[in-house]
């Protein structure tokens, strides 16, 4: 259980992008969920607050309710790269899952129950593809991959790997 004591980890200068990085790596913490993340984004991006918050929120919570209903345990996984690199926002979240997936014409939809149904990823999309980049999954019988990129422009910057 998260406490007022836990800190926020640091992964970059960006405020709302670390706050979001910190929040889902103490919630990973919390469900025994090894968390990884390379990042390097700079303190300010061209992406409004809000749609940073949709895409890397979204994203993260599918990977950690993702993780967090495995039978296996010690199987479950997040690793993220969040980076700015040839003037593109690129996000990459890779998660053990336990295989099931609901898929409908080419389109990913939420393995939750009717009543909390969520529509997560089709908010990713919209938000992604409203700057002009575009969304990228894949998925192996056990690790789901999201692959997100926003044209920016922005210079590349240096970051590092916490895990």
């Amino acid at each position: 259980m998260m406490t007022e004591t836990d800190p926020i980890p640091f992964f970059c200068e960006n405020v709302v992008v670390n706050s979001i990085l910190g929040y889902y790596s103490l919630k990973a913490k919390e469900g025994n969920i090894p968390f990884c993340c390379f990042c390097s984004i700079p303190k300010q991006l061209s992406l409004s607050d809000t749609d940073l918050c949709i895409v890397l929120g979204n994203a993260l919570e599918n990977a950690i309710e993702a993780c967090s209903i495995m039978d296996n345990d010690s199987a479950r996984f997040i690793s993220n790269e969040v980076m700015v690199l040839n003037n593109q926002l690129l996000i990459k979240i890779k998660n053990s899952y336990n295989g099931c997936l609901n898929i409908q014409d080419g389109t990913y939809f939420s393995t939750k129950d009717e009543k909390s149904r969520g529509i997560g990823m089709q908010n990713i999309k919209k938000v992604v593809e409203s700057y002009g980049g575009f969304v990228k999954i894949e998925h192996t019988e056990n690790v789901f991959t999201l692959m997100a990129a926003f044209p920016l422009a922005l210079d590349s910057v240096k970051g590092s790997w916490q895990c």
